[in-house]
């Protein structure tokens, strides 16, 4: 079991991303930006995904903080702002430092293969 914390500004993706999560047997927390997630995480936090473009905080600048603070934290990076948009921000993600990243909708067995080989 791992404790993995999703940031997302769509209430139904993190609920989607809690169920599938909570039935591997993760614990989850939710956030729905980055302001404060960046205080609030610790070494208690095994894996993060996040959202890329959020209000106050965005998902490029906590991933930015976190990797600096925690650099072996395993990251990974959702985006939903259209096929091509959200190609360059999955892109731009990576190259600021996720692990992996996923356009929206992303597939639900591609993204928990994701989870278990980053957390493995």
């Amino acid at each position: 079991m791992a404790n993995i914390l999703v940031v997302d500004d769509d209430e139904d993706v993190r609920l989607l991303l809690r169920t599938l999560l909570e039935g591997r047997g993760h614990a989850v927390t939710e956030a729905e930006d980055g302001e404060k997630r960046i205080e609030a995480t610790s070494e208690n936090t095994d894996l993060i995904i996040t959202d890329i473009q959020m209000p106050k905080v965005e998902g490029l600048d906590l991933i930015l903080v976190l990797k600096k603070r925690y650099p072996e934290l395993p990251i990974i990076a959702i985006s939903g702002t259209g096929q091509m948009a959200g190609a360059i921000n999955t892109w731009s993600a990576e190259k600021t430092g996720a692990d992996d990243a996923y356009t929206k909708p992303f597939d639900h067995t591609e993204m928990l293969s994701a989870v278990d080989r980053l957390l493995a």
